[in-house]
């Protein structure tokens, strides 16, 4: 999977007949090895909460933790990943212009999503200040060529054809 952090351990616990009731900690161990230890309770679903008291419940302990780790994981990757709007080039195709100045979060609501949408949409049709990142594509729309920065990206974006990027926070 990859590197192994031993100070990060995950924990859970709960009643035996009651699958739902089950609660997953993230266990930060004191890297001094003075025995002190921090719980912190991660904000499970009700689904979530009780696939884990099932797997503790029919696998163990340890198939309880690697799920409890998993719906950690999942939810930091999510917290990671922006969006923001851009369009397909009217004379290449293959190539589309974005910018990464404006994004939000993909469960935004749409009234933001629409408006960062707009805002880009009125930025290209009146050459504002915002720095604009184009790529070339391939035929399944995945980034070949590293990203060239433009300051005035002309008027060759095609406004009609729109595409949704996913960008990566950090």
């Amino acid at each position: 999977m990859g590197k192994r952090n031993d100070y990060i351990k995950y924990t859970c616990c709960g009643y035996k007949y009651a699958p739902e009731s089950f609660r997953a900690y993230k266990v930060l161990v004191d890297r001094s090895g003075c025995g002190k230890h921090k719980y912190v309770q991660m904000d499970l679903t009700a689904e979530q909460r009780s696939a884990i008291g099932n797997s503790y419940i029919c696998k163990g302990r340890k198939a309880a933790s690697d799920l409890a780790k998993r719906y950690d994981r999942k939810m930091m990757k999510e917290q990671q990943l922006l969006i923001t709007y851009g369009f397909l080039d009217a004379i290449n195709p293959s190539h589309y212009h974005f910018t990464q100045q404006l994004h939000c979060k993909p469960n935004a609501p749409l009234k933001e999503r629409h408006a960062i949408f707009k805002k880009f949409r009125e930025y290209l049709m009146d050459d504002d200040s915002y720095v604009v990142t184009t790529h070339q594509l391939d035929a399944g729309f995945a980034p070949v060529s590293a990203p060239k920065k433009l300051k005035r990206p002309g008027r060759n974006a095609d406004l009609s054809k729109p595409v949704v990027v996913y960008l990566k926070a950090g």
